[in-house]
């Protein structure tokens, strides 16, 4: 959704990306954004792009648990950020 969104926009310059699609959960998400020489491509089908296995997530679920990082608190009770 965000290179769609950067796609609209003419100053958007840069998309981050963590990592680079079809390098991780390729089995879980078997269509995933197309990226050639540094670039992700838009994509030529309808939709965002990437298509996940409903099955498999459905039989991974239980692997996975919410994590909530610790929350930081100043002196006088109120959050921070890292």
């Amino acid at each position: 959704a965000c290179l769609h969104f950067n796609l609209s926009c003419s100053n958007a310059g840069l998309q981050e990306q963590r990592y680079r699609p079809g390098t991780k959960l390729s089995d879980l998400f078997p269509v995933q954004m197309t990226w050639q020489e540094g670039y992700l491509l838009p994509p030529t089908k309808p939709g965002l792009g990437v298509e996940i296995d409903r099955a498999l997530a459905v039989r991974l679920r239980e692997q996975f648990r919410p994590f909530q990082p610790p929350l930081l608190h100043r002196h006088d009770g109120s959050f921070t950020n890292w």
